[in-house]
């Protein structure tokens, strides 16, 4: 028996160690930023929630490691009509506060779209203020005194008359808009006959895609900042002019205004920007680049779309301002510079669609389950991160896994590379793509949005969600704490792609992640950073915009967010007439210049005074007569060797086809080095171009941090890095020692223990049934089991078995190995947690857990939710109960899971305990 005081005493330091561990909790808890968490989509279908389902959602998902939930109204689901919430009511916003309490309560943030679906609009807006296209009608042959009727009927609300221009040839055009009288127009008397232009502005042209309820109505005109003015006034009510308190950013997506390619004001606009009146040209906007003339004002028409667009996003940007909250923008697809509208944004966000390849064995891409054309580019990723880093942004983000795969065969291992490509590109703040509200109550598979990777409750790899969160926030630490250090900045030659892209199909301009094979794949741009990278060079991107307005600091050139040794000028066709100045003064002020091939051939736009084009011949012959010996024109073949030569730090990682970013804080220089294309493991003294006194390794995926070894020949200074394929790695470049262990290398194998005997296999949780347990001698997929709902299940199982182990050394290093794993493992090794895989390579240190005698080893593995839905299909069940789009796969036909082969699952050929020298 404990002696009464005694027992007070044991209750009092317990209570005191339970405080302690609380408190540390909490400290840990207060470093950790939402932000720093990877976020997710969530889709309110048809904003049928309510408190308790909310309390639910935002719990496992903090439980899963997300940070920021971002909110978006979508259609609903059928069956469920009597809890849709109208959008913006009273109900609605009353589910939104409640939403951003609990998830503050939970450490989160919450982020919303600033409409539903996509893009910005609802059934509060007027038709006047919705998308506005234009339509050009040609009447050849037209004789003097002929009358045309002008009237007719329009499928559009508004259709209206904007310009009637008369070409008789030689250069004779004569307007007669204010001819026009009752739809009618007499021509005027005249000897030769005409070609008569007929302008008009058509409107609405689309609708709110995938509204949710009570927002159906016309999409917002995007070149109209008053139609946005106008659009905000609801809001008003819900936030009170303080959306900060509820949310912390709005949200833009990918431009999808399609046929948004006039507003009133363009005319306007136009003549202002431009210098001469549009109406007087648009036989050149239908000749679409046949001739020089046509190609110069139909980049005018772009470019001035490209700014009413830009003053668009800045109300947008306005607007968050006063509402004490953020804006999160997605520029790709825009008729802009994307480089200028990303830089608008408090967060340029890229976007990830699709599935890349990557040379890392065993990640399977089964083309018949990948979206067709769809491969994510570091290029096209890298015009949001360099928008960042020129203008100071600390945050960059990625709508990320928009389709990775087909629905319910999304590994977390196809993931990870994904990821990694995005850090490399100089994304830190990532978005899941993602995740529908969904009831506790709803039978499985739940609420589901049509376009996504399902990072719900419902997906069986939800169960091991939190490791990737785990990694991703370790990354994401470490990426939004550093500042960039790329050295070069390559001009993005814009005016090319407004003079000559897509010309002879379309005077609008769109260029979009989707058709970067058509814009970017073969330019010389593309040409430029290619080299580039494979050379080892790190470098962001500038538009002529960002380049005039920065300034230089001795012979580098200084913008908000960064300072860059060199400018490099791919080879283009045309150039604004003040980049072409501007390049001048900083050759003579000493910064370092490099155009590819030649000088820009010509001037861009349409000037009627001609005095550009003889400022621009004037100023190359002077960049090219006079000797600046800072100003190079060389072949892309001489770039590396001349940029090394100029003092830029060229990394021999990219030489062994490894993926990497440099970065720098205080302390000196950061790597994120991902071995994802090389084709082999790594193992090697690799070259670092950063000098500095202490390096040390950090694994962000099991928390492993130790010094590198190093070798010194001169000046150069060689890194002892191991990382195999699929692998990824900080490095961190100090110029200050510090006092740490050694990192662990892995030395020569020394010899291999199979785990082999009896398994007992244990289903855990999932369904649509549990499988009865099992015991195996031989490792297959578990849909190979005499059970038949086995091959149905999806879910989570419990592979164990006690195994004898003799000859432990503490001076070797032990792995366990596995040969196959579909899709992740949970190791305990003599019940103790030693980590969980969810990515290649599947191998983990346990030196730590293993003993001499008996071990006991716990796996628990989760597979994909195939099987299950297949299932689902193979009994008809109806499970496909949503409006608008309701459900399709990847290529946007029928989904129909019925006829799919049973997807391996569990593990499967050999686990071995792999002892290694260490060195």
């Amino acid at each position: 028996m404990v002696p009464h005081r005694l027992l007070i005493l044991l209750l009092v330091t317990l209570f005191t160690q339970c405080r302690q561990l609380e408190n540390t909790e909490n400290n840990s808890r207060q470093k950790t930023k939402a932000e720093n968490k990877p976020g997710t989509y969530w889709w309110w279908m048809g904003n049928a929630v309510d408190s308790a389902n909310i309390d639910y959602n935002l719990e496992m998902m903090h439980h899963a490691g997300i940070g920021t939930v971002h909110v978006i109204p979508i259609y609903g689901v059928k069956g469920e009509e009597d809890k849709f919430l109208e959008y913006l009511s009273p109900e609605w916003a009353n589910m939104l506060k409640y939403t951003s309490q609990k998830a503050g309560e939970l450490g989160m943030e919450v982020d919303m779209t600033l409409g539903t679906g996509w893009c910005y609009g609802g059934s509060w807006v007027d038709d006047k203020y919705g998308i506005m296209g234009a339509e050009i009608e040609t009447i050849e042959n037209c004789k003097r005194k002929m009358i045309l009727d002008l009237s007719r009927k329009s499928k559009h609300p508004i259709d209206t008359l904007l310009c009637v221009l008369a070409d008789y040839g030689n250069g004779k055009r004569v307007e007669l808009t204010r001819q026009v009288s009752n739809q009618k127009l007499t021509l005027p008397d005249s000897t030769s006959p005409a070609t008569v232009y007929i302008l008009r502005m058509q409107g609405p042209q689309r609708k709110v895609k995938r509204a949710a309820p009570g927002a159906e109505g016309p999409m917002l005109n995007p070149l109209s900042v008053h139609a946005f003015e106008t659009y905000t006034k609801p809001f008003q009510k819900v936030f009170q002019g303080n959306a900060g308190k509820y949310i912390s950013s709005i949200y833009h997506d990918s431009y999808e205004y399609y046929g948004a390619s006039w507003s009133k004001k363009l005319f306007e606009r136009f003549e202002a920007k431009r210098g001469y009146r549009l109406q007087e040209f648009l036989p050149e906007l239908v000749d679409k680049g046949r001739t020089d003339l046509s190609k110069r004002v139909i980049a005018d028409y772009r470019e001035t779309v490209s700014g009413l667009h830009i003053e668009y996003i800045k109300a947008i940007k306005k607007w968050a301002e006063q509402n004490n909250t953020k804006f999160r923008d997605q520029a790709h697809g825009s008729p802009t510079n994307w480089l200028d509208t990303y830089a608008i944004a408090d967060i340029p966000e890229t976007e990830s669609f699709g599935a890349s390849i990557f040379k890392i064995p065993n990640l399977n891409r089964n083309e018949k389950y990948i979206s067709p054309g769809n491969v994510p580019d570091m290029d096209v990723f890298k015009f949001a991160s360099s928008a960042a880093h020129v203008t100071g942004k600390p945050l960059v983000s990625s709508e990320t896994f928009t389709w990775l795969r087909e629905h319910y065969r999304v590994a977390l291992s196809q993931c990870k590379p994904e990821l990694d490509k995005l850090f490399v590109s100089g994304i830190n703040h990532v978005y899941f793509h993602g995740t529908a509200y969904s009831p506790k109550e709803a039978a499985w598979p739940g609420w589901l949005f049509y376009a996504s990777t399902n990072f719900a409750p419902s997906n069986s790899q939800y169960n091991h969600l939190s490791a990737m969160s785990r990694y991703i926030e370790n990354c994401q630490k470490i990426l939004q704490s550093t500042k960039p250090d790329n050295e070069i900045v390559v001009y993005f030659p814009f005016q090319d792609i407004l003079h000559n892209y897509n010309v002879q199909k379309d005077i609008l301009l769109t260029i979009n992640v989707h058709n970067q094979q058509e814009w970017l794949a073969n330019s010389e741009f593309r040409k430029t950073l290619t080299e580039l990278k494979n050379s080892g060079f790190g470098y962001d991107y500038i538009s002529d915009m960002q380049l005039i307005n920065s300034s230089t600091d001795g012979s580098v050139l200084k913008t908000s967010g960064n300072t860059y040794k060199t400018i490099i000028i791919p080879k283009c066709e045309y150039m604004p007439l003040n980049t072409i100045k501007f390049l001048e003064g900083l050759a003579e002020s000493g910064v370092n210049i490099i155009f590819i091939e030649d000088l820009p051939e010509t001037y861009s736009g349409y000037d009627k005074t001609k005095q550009s084009q003889v400022s621009f011949k004037e100023i190359k012959q002077k960049l090219q007569h006079l000797d600046f010996p800072n100003l190079k024109i060389l072949n892309l073949n001489a770039l590396s060797a001349q940029l090394t030569k100029r003092g830029n730090n060229r990394e021999t990682l990219a030489s062994y086809k490894l993926d990497f970013i440099r970065k720098k804080d205080e302390n000196g220089y950061v790597y994120f080095i991902a071995n994802l294309n090389s084709g082999t493991d790594i193992n090697e003294y690799i070259s670092i171009g950063t000098d500095s006194k202490d390096y040390i390794f950090y694994n962000p995926q099991t928390g492993e941090k130790g010094k590198a070894k190093i070798k010194k020949s001169g000046k150069d200074i060689s890194v002892l890095m191991q990382l195999k394929q699929g692998q990824s790695l900080f490095l961190f470049a100090n110029n200050k020692n510090e006092d740490i262990p050694n990192w662990k290398y892995t030395g020569l194998e020394k010899n291999r223990f199979s785990i082999s005997g009896n398994w007992n296999l244990v289903f855990l949780k999932g369904g649509p049934d549990l499988p009865k347990p099992a015991t195996i001698s031989k490792l297959t997929s578990w849909t190979n089991l005499p059970d038949k709902m086995a091959s149905y299940f999806s879910g989570m199982a419990r592979y164990s078995m006690d195994f004898r182990f003799a000859g432990l050394n503490e001076e070797n290093k032990y792995y366990i190995v596995f040969d196959k794993v579909k899709e992740s493992v949970l190791i305990r090794l003599n019940g103790k947690e030693v980590i969980t895989l969810f990515s290649h390579p599947f191998e983990a240190d346990i030196t730590r857990f293993l003993k001499n005698g008996e071990n006991h080893l716990e796996l628990e593995v989760v597979n994909l939710p195939a099987n299950r839905i297949r299932y689902l299909d193979k009994q008809k069940v109806d499970w496909q109960k949503f409006y608008d789009i309701n459900f399709v796969n990847i290529n946007y036909k029928v989904f129909d899971a019925s006829k799919w082969e049973p997807v391996e699952s569990g593990l499967m050929g050999e686990i071995s305990i792999v002892c290694y020298e260490t060195e």
